[in-house]
């Protein structure tokens, strides 16, 4: 959740300081200790993706955002959403994507998975096809956008 308030790593009044114009949008998305809202099981990118997209196209309707110089940032569930958005558009000139799960199915690997046949849409025995729709690795042919320590341009 974005709220008004101070935090040491996202904070968008630091961010705003130095002149950037600051959209720090409510999505759709899983809630705090538990799996993804039930309005959309295993479209963990869907509702979300709209959200931005459309808090997006709100600010670049007001006129005073250059649509050529915008950048997405993300961290955790919102670096997920900003690595599945760049594999979705190019709209966005550069990307950060801070702590964000890339590939779905290696979340699996991990030692917690409370809740992630729900997020997902299954489990990767049942069938992978919902994971590998949602999973940003799976749309990465496309990417184009420049990510913060893209390793191309080493």
């Amino acid at each position: 959740m974005s709220g008004d308030y101070w935090h040491y790593r996202w904070n968008a009044q630091a961010f705003a300081a130095p002149g950037y114009v600051v959209a720090m949008v409510n999505f759709h998305g899983p809630p705090r200790g538990g799996p993804i809202s039930p309005l959309h099981p295993g479209g963990v990118g869907d509702r979300p993706t709209t959200d931005v997209e459309a808090a997006t196209d709100y600010l670049l309707g007001q006129g005073f955002i250059d649509p050529g110089r915008m950048a997405i940032t993300g961290g955790s569930y919102g670096g997920y959403l900003v690595a599945w958005l760049i594999g979705q558009t190019s709209r966005y000139a550069a990307a950060i994507c801070h702590a964000g799960v890339t590939d779905l199915l290696g979340q699996w690997a991990t030692d917690l998975t409370h809740g992630r046949r729900y997020s997902f849409g299954g489990l990767p025995w049942e069938g992978l096809e919902n994971i590998r729709r949602w999973s940003p690795t799976d749309h990465s042919a496309g990417m184009a956008t420049p990510t913060l320590g893209d390793p191309r341009r080493a």
